[in-house]
């Protein structure tokens, strides 16, 4: 069976929870959901994390720590600043069903869906950071199915874990561990008028998708390969006022400088918002961190061409504004690696974005 990892100090347990079961004594299991986002519908100058933990069983359960890998368990807790507390997590019971776990040798990747009933009536966002995702200046009230929707979401890291009790603790039951059952990430969303069809990719997806080159050595240079990278053709910036023209388009405007951008020079590139992290080369830009994802990123469709402070851009679907003040944003471009020194660089991709 699964190794099973004791809440409260992270010790294996699963000789003494084999021998209850084995004992034929009664037991209730839930499925224990939970993904990591960055905190960005607030002004959060730390770059702050938040934890979304839920349940499909009917009552909340308290995690200290839970497994994390085959020996390994891990510390839960609420985020201060971007710290994390060693103080456990709370999963919350909502309406899900998960799909049945498929599983093979080898390197195959096997996704699981998640069908998530999510209330559009609950603040999800009050509930877990303290503060309301309706906190965001766009799209108006924004809740957490729109987040999911307009792609905020878009490959966090998700846990599936199960939690084990000896009997439904409104009869006096008790947890007697918790395992690790599929660590990924989400890779996409269906969406229906009541529901969300969760597609949650297994971490091998990540080796099957990274292509290599068939040419790897070559006696010369090749041509400089483009790929997106912080700064792109403007870096980060800093703004004094962002105002909302359409839930798709935004004015930029700084009383710090003057706007140069030629009309559309920004198609296509990618723009984030908060937080501002003083003293950074690009303050409003946070790359990955294991297990913990970057701010929410949405594709610029065109821009006007910039008159003195003012700047109009235009996106692919409408991005997320948060509470800010000040407000930082920062453009994720195409640069060029202008080494010239051939391998170890790689090709040129075949088509370019």
């Amino acid at each position: 069976m699964s190794r099973i990892i004791l809440d409260v100090d992270g010790n294996d347990v699963s000789a003494s929870v084999q021998a209850f079961l084995l004992a034929g004594q009664s037991f209730v299991m839930c499925n224990l959901i939970r993904f990591v986002t960055i905190d960005f519908w607030d002004y959060n100058p730390e770059g702050a994390y938040v934890n979304f933990s839920f349940t499909d069983g009917d009552f909340p359960v308290f995690i200290n720590k839970y497994q994390v890998g085959p020996t390994g368990s891990a510390q839960l807790g609420t985020w201060t600043g971007s710290t994390q507390n060693a103080n456990g997590l709370t999963f919350y019971p909502e309406n899900i069903v998960r799909d049945k776990f498929e599983y093979a040798v080898g390197f195959e990747s096997n996704p699981t869906e998640l069908s998530w009933w999510i209330d559009d009536n609950v603040d999800y966002g009050g509930k877990f950071s303290g503060s309301s995702l309706t906190s965001a200046i766009s799209p108006v009230g924004l809740t957490l199915k729109q987040a999911f929707i307009l792609g905020a979401f878009d490959e966090v890291p998700f846990w599936i874990h199960r939690a084990i009790f000896s009997d439904l603790p409104s009869r006096g039951g008790t947890l007697l561990g918790t395992t690790l059952m599929y660590r990924g990430f989400l890779r996409d969303i269906d969406v229906a008028v009541d529901h969300l069809k969760l597609s949650i990719d297994s971490l091998l997806s990540v080796f099957q998708d990274t292509q290599i080159p068939t040419q790897t050595i070559t006696p010369n240079a090749r041509v400089d390969p483009y790929f997106p990278a912080v700064g792109g053709p403007s870096g980060g910036a800093f703004t004094d006022l962002i105002n909302v023209l359409t839930p798709w388009s935004i004015q930029l405007h700084s009383n710090f400088g003057t706007y140069t951008y030629t009309r559309d020079q920004l198609k296509d590139c990618y723009c984030t918002f908060q937080p501002f992290i003083t003293g950074a080369a690009y303050p409003s830009a946070i790359l990955p961190k294991p297990g913990l994802p970057p701010p929410p990123s949405f594709r610029i469709s065109g821009n006007d061409a910039g008159s003195g402070s003012n700047v109009t851009l235009y996106f692919y679907k409408p991005p997320i504004l948060p509470q800010s003040a000040p407000v930082n944003f920062n453009i994720f471009g195409q640069n060029t690696m202008n080494t010239g020194n051939g391998f170890p660089d790689v090709p040129p991709p075949e088509l370019s974005l």
